[in-house]
């Protein structure tokens, strides 16, 4: 899902219900494995800027795949964690949680 390319597409890329789930499920892969590879942690801001060209999700799913998944926390300036994907901020930072489970370890197969 993070390696959407709109140039490919030929048209503008609408979810239906099917799609959107599918989109969800490969965020939900994808969002661990950036953040990993872009160095554990990440300022919101900063996962926007680079995810929003690579991607055609919905901000609202994004974060509902963060908020979703077990290997990923999000932390206010403050230090607190936040619970809700409705309360997600751009100050906020995102990063993989200390203990994560196996499957991340490994790399997903590339397209040539």
């Amino acid at each position: 899902m993070l390696s959407y390319n709109p140039s490919n597409e030929g048209q503008l890329y609408l979810f239906n219900e099917s799609s959107r789930e599918s989109a969800k499920a490969d965020l939900y892969d994808d969002i661990p494995r950036f953040i990993s590879e872009s160095g554990d942690m990440l300022l919101m801001q900063d996962f926007y800027s680079a995810i929003y060209s690579e991607t055609p999700a919905h901000s609202d799913d994004i974060h509902d795949m963060i908020i979703e998944n077990s290997d990923l926390e999000v932390i206010t300036d403050s230090g607190s964690t936040r619970r809700s994907a409705n309360a997600i901020k751009s100050t906020d930072f995102i990063k993989l949680k200390p203990q994560r489970q196996m499957f991340f370890m490994y790399e997903k197969p590339t397209k040539k």
